[in-house]
């Protein structure tokens, strides 16, 4: 029976070694990649990122000389406030939805596109209302063709009701373009380079820069246009958007943008309960993440609250007339562009020498930032002359340009799988910001002059650095805890997996074990 069991069992290993290791499971054959995925362009995709970003702000920008006195003149100065708030208050939940289900489908390129056909299709109401905008009621009946009655239902609908929804379209397509350009942009460093803690940084301050050069030549670009007419604005704007489509397209046919590093979704879960686990998320994120909203709701309240008189306070102050000023905010832009890409990436890599997460190697430039950018907001308070007035901005720039870009890259590093939540978290506190900022920035205005508005956002930012001071002692225990979950994840993820090839190897060991005694009872026999 041995002798006939002993030809069958060698055919079915008829090259077996003494020696071979047991390779008989089909998985392991599929265990490692026969060839290595092909490389990501690092450079092209990061330059189309920084064209989307460029011109959403550039569009933005342009059409500001003619949407806010348009929209002012049919709804009034209360109202335009009211449209504001509305439009900040969409911008926050649709990049805070978005940048999540990005991060759970593993892919931040259905945002990005949805982002400029968001964009493009506000443009195009923005650009219907500034067709109709100056249009008589006379000229709209056509010589009794149309009653006056539904000329005047038209005229309202083309010039109140869709230049509206022009701008709460327009400014959900900012703030969803904002936050997940960023997020890929932190994806982009963790699947190409191995410091990944230094990339990520350099690679939001690249994407940062966009802001500066989008405000600059938008401001010089509207002022300009808006001579010639109002409708020339909102056509450059049109333009600039749907060559934003073009370039998201481009992004998309590259097949170069890499997926996020979370994972697709089990189970689909209903709008209620999304938003629901939404807010759970938020309320048990941890200290870190709650100081860095915080940190950004304060900054931006800095800014709004000087932006929103600074062209009364200016020309009252220094006497700039109105192209003086729009000249002005050109110059802080290139600024802010230059001072973003040439000079915060060098503040931003050298945080990124230590820790597994980066989060206390960042507190110094992050503590030295707010510290800038307190020293030039108190420098606008106390300018007189338009050199120091220079001189305060490029301190603010600097400090503000470093802020904003390390609060992106630590939230990027504290949670690499939920990175578009809550960089959209982050636009969310810019956009509230913008709703409480104008607000503060008015009674401060009437209360204590035209100083008081720049003072006030010193204030604000001395307040940030209070705050990060308590994250950073805060934050380092917590960077332990989170340092060593990961790890056990990690452990406990290879434990699994070698438990289970174990268990997948145990039926060719026994085989091998029943050939070797088969063996030695051959012999015996013999």
């Amino acid at each position: 029976m041995c002798r006939k069991t002993i030809p069958t069992d060698q055919k079915d290993t008829p090259h077996k070694k003494e020696n071979e290791p047991n390779i008989t499971t089909p998985n392991n054959a599929h265990s490692t990649p026969t060839t290595p995925p092909p490389p990501i362009k690092n450079t092209k995709v990061m330059y189309l990122l920084w064209a989307i970003r460029f011109l959403s702000l550039l569009s933005g920008t342009i059409v500001s000389p003619s949407v806010r006195p348009m929209l002012t003149h049919r709804l009034g100065i209360t109202n335009f406030g009211f449209l504001q708030s509305a439009s900040n208050g969409a911008a926050l939940i649709t990049a805070t939805i978005v940048g999540r289900m990005s991060d759970a489908r593993g892919s931040r390129l259905f945002a990005i596109m949805g982002g400029t056909i968001f964009a493009a299709l506000g443009f195009i109401c923005l650009f219907v209302g500034g067709l109709y905008h100056y249009t008589s009621l006379e000229e709209i009946e056509g010589g009794g063709i149309v009653t006056a009655e539904a000329a005047s239902v038209f005229l309202l609908v083309t010039t109140t009701v869709v230049p509206c929804m022009g701008r709460v379209l327009q400014m959900m397509s900012q703030s969803v373009l904002g936050g997940i350009t960023q997020a890929a942009a932190s994806d982009l460093k963790e699947k190409t380079t191995s410091s990944s803690s230094t990339s990520t940084g350099k690679n939001i301050a690249l994407v940062r820069s966009a802001i500066g050069f989008g405000v600059a030549a938008g401001a010089a670009l509207g002022g300009r246009l808006v001579k010639i007419g109002t409708i020339a604005p909102l056509m450059a704007g049109l333009v600039c958007t749907i060559l934003n489509v073009g370039v998201g397209i481009s992004l998309a046919t590259s097949a170069s943008l890499p997926s996020s590093t979370s994972k697709p979704p089990t189970n689909t879960n209903s709008m209620k309960t999304s938003l629901k686990l939404l807010l759970t998320e938020l309320l048990t994120c941890g200290t870190t993440i709650i100081t860095l909203l915080s940190l950004q709701l304060l900054c931006s309240l800095a800014f709004f609250v000087f932006t929103s008189t600074w062209d009364i306070t200016l020309m009252e102050r220094i006497g700039y007339d109105k192209a003086e000023f729009s000249y002005l905010v050109s110059v802080v832009g290139w600024l802010f562009a230059f001072v973003q890409m040439l000079i915060v990436p060098k503040f931003v890599s050298r945080s990124g020498s230590g820790g597994s997460t980066g989060k206390v190697s960042s507190s110094m430039p992050l503590k030295m930032g707010l510290f800038v950018a307190a020293l030039g907001r108190f420098g606008l308070a106390s300018s007189n002359t338009t050199p120091t007035l220079i001189l305060s901005f490029a301190i603010l720039a600097l400090g503000q340009g470093t802020v904003g870009t390390l609060l992106s890259t630590l939230v990027a590093r504290t949670a690499p799988t939920k990175a578009g939540y809550y960089m959209g978290l982050l636009e969310g506190a810019r956009g509230l910001a913008g709703v409480i900022g104008p607000m503060v920035g008015a009674a401060c205005y009437k209360g204590g002059g035209g100083r008081a508005p720049a003072a006030a956002g010193g204030i604000f930012q001395v307040i940030a650095l209070i705050l990060a001071c308590v994250f950073i002692s805060d934050s380092e225990e917590e960077e332990k805890s989170f340092s060593v979950k990961k790890e056990n994840e990690i452990e406990s993820t290879m434990t699994s997996s070698s438990s289970t090839a174990t268990k997948a190897s145990v039926p060719c060991a026994e085989k091998n074990d029943s050939l070797d005694s088969i063996a030695v009872e051959t012999k015996k026999s013999k």
